[in-house]
């Protein structure tokens, strides 16, 4: 792919997207941007001939990428320019309005006048830039404080390495763990937070989080430690079990032909269960839309992200326990009548054995790779769960269902963006927690 593809994509609040599209044409000089601001506090941001480092943290914490490409255009254009230094000179202030708190560095600035001589900036310009760079939004503990990229670069340089290269051995010998990896991260990080928690077998006064309903079906476990064992061996007590959580489910996205998402670590474990508030936690497949939705946004995730999660149901299987609903005893008639008919014969009894593991796949034409296909059949009404076939229905959702539909690449631009808002949720960070030595059980007391 030429140099003049390249597509950086962006997320954040409205003061980064002013930075990341202010900044860009400056750092790159007479490159043409064009920059989309919406209401909700995200940016899409396409820079052609711009060369762009992949996950390299700029100053004020900006991260940079090739999440996905091409770009999507964003939907609300209500505030759309062309930028170029000329317009960072003369139109800087039709940046929209920001109330974010911010907090500036002044050793920021030093770096940027490094650079600034190197072009044709007048001293208004220079000036308004500098103080742009030297800001950044000040997240809360739930935005994933303490994370960063390459948590790990001097503590063990390999560990990502080893995470990845075990994620492709195990998946070379059971397919199915890669799948096992994205539902790992969802059912971990939608419960209190991105702890590992969900990994603790039940032992003395811990009651694991596998054993409620909402775990049913859940598998592999096992193979985490395999991952463990192996980032043992090449720095002890080091990688959390969390962060092996994360990363296995980046590297498990990636072996379903998904989009790599450039994921921070630093993550540490929890010493407790969450197994009391696990259920209420977790959307069940028949709750109501408007309840998904809910705990969705009790995390930080708006609805056209949960649709973009939701799409992970492109890969994997459900099982007959949970489909019986829309079968017995009358055939749900939002069903497509020869989907249903697929549908009745993977599952033909409205009592199934749960031990039985009775089951259909999500997704028939690409049952192992995640792409929007998952939309198609929502439009045709295949949709296997409940919980599927309402975003199609429900207003708030159905709009990014056809749009998801229509267009893949907008679809991984808004999966990879809702799935590093998940993994970022509520983290134990610096001396919170511990970094376990068997992913199973937290240490003993010393």
């Amino acid at each position: 792919m030429n140099q003049a593809m390249k597509v950086a994509v962006f997320g954040g609040n409205a003061c980064l997207c002013a930075i990341k599209c202010l900044l860009l044409p400056w750092l790159h000089s007479d490159y043409t941007c064009k920059c989309a601001f919406r209401a909700n506090k995200d940016c899409c941001l396409s820079c052609l001939g711009v060369s762009v480092r992949t996950s390299r943290e700029l100053a004020c914490g900006l991260t940079t990428g090739h999440l996905v490409e091409p770009l999507h255009q964003c939907q609300d254009k209500n505030f759309t320019e062309s930028l170029t230094t000329k317009f960072l000179s003369t139109s800087y202030s039709r940046v929209p309005h920001v109330t974010y708190k911010l907090r500036c560095k002044e050793s920021f600035s030093h770096q940027l006048a490094a650079e600034g001589d190197r072009k044709k900036m007048d001293t208004k310009t220079r000036v308004f830039v500098i103080l742009i760079l030297a800001c950044w939004s000040s997240p809360s503990r739930g935005e994933g404080v303490g994370l960063k990229l390459n948590f790990y670069s001097k503590s063990c340089p390999k560990a990502e390495e080893i995470v990845k290269q075990e994620v492709v051995k195990l998946y070379n010998e059971h397919g199915n763990t890669a799948v096992s990896w994205v539902r790992n991260l969802f059912h971990d990080c939608m419960v209190e937070s991105c702890d590992a928690s969900l990994l603790l077998e039940t032992a003395g006064t811990i009651l694991s989080e596998q054993s409620v309903d909402r775990s049913f079906g859940m598998r592999n476990f096992k193979y985490v430690n395999t991952i463990k064992e192996a980032l043992e061996r090449a720095c002890p007590a080091t990688v959390s079990c969390a962060d092996i959580v994360a990363l296995s489910a980046r590297e498990g996205v990636v072996m379903l032909g998904g989009p790599f998402i450039p994921m921070k670590t630093g993550r540490r474990d929890s010493k407790q269960s969450h197994a009391d508030v696990t259920d209420k936690s977790i959307p069940n497949h028949n709750d109501s839309m408007s309840v998904v939705l809910s705990r969705f946004k009790s995390i930080g995730i708006d609805a056209e992200r949960t649709v973009a999660l939701l799409g992970a149901h492109s890969v994997g299987r459900v099982h007959c326990v949970n489909l019986v609903g829309r079968l017995y005893p009358t055939v749900d008639p939002t069903f497509d009548p020869e989907y249903a008919k697929y549908v009745l014969n993977r599952c033909p009894s409205p009592n199934p054995d749960p031990e039985a593991v009775l089951y259909s796949r999500n997704d028939r034409e690409t049952p192992m790779i995640i792409d929007n296909m998952y939309y198609k059949n929502l439009l045709n009404h295949k949709g296997l769960l409940k919980v599927d076939q309402q975003l199609l229905s429900y207003p708030a959702t159905a709009q990014f269902v056809k749009l998801m539909a229509a267009d893949n690449s907008y679809f991984y631009s808004q999966f990879a963006k809702a799935m590093l808002l998940m993994s970022e949720n509520n983290p134990l960070t610096g001396n919170e927690g511990e970094i376990r030595r068997d992913c199973r059980f937290v240490n003993a007391a010393a």
